[in-house]
């Protein structure tokens, strides 16, 4: 079994090696999608089963990322999960239903957060190995 995301550092924004807001982000969406179907390829090999964890909310402020970008990434990641029959564990879904559980103006999330999708990818791997 393979959970796995990428995602939320290929929308983060450099310059000369550091996170600088406004900047064009580090893997632009294109190369995203692309990359996404070679790794799945290549993961697929091994024979396990994979499930792709959608990218968490990136919110206001968080700085070195622009909001709502995450959403652009993970509709591209489903396309990509959907011709690769890979399944989904939607824990952007998770967080916005319970926004309180990411710190403000930051991608990092609460101990309770933690705890949240620590249970949800947990079950999600649990219901997948016939658990």
């Amino acid at each position: 079994m393979i959970h796995f995301n990428w995602g939320l550092h290929d929308l983060k924004q450099y310059k000369d090696g550091k996170i600088v807001p406004g900047e064009p982000v580090w893997v632009p969406l294109a190369d995203y999608e692309k990359n996404l179907h070679t790794l799945v390829q290549q993961m697929k090999k091994t024979g396990a089963k994979l499930i792709f964890a959608t990218t968490t909310p990136v919110p206001e402020g968080a700085g070195g990322r622009d909001p709502g970008l995450e959403i652009k990434y993970n509709e591209a990641a489903l396309r990509v999960m959907k011709d690769e029959g890979v399944a989904i564990d939607d824990l952007h879904a998770v967080v916005t239903k319970q926004p309180g559980i990411q710190l403000a103006k930051n991608v990092h999330f609460s101990s309770a957060g933690y705890k949240i999708l620590a249970e949800q990818v947990a079950g999600t791997i649990k219901t997948a190995l016939g658990k």
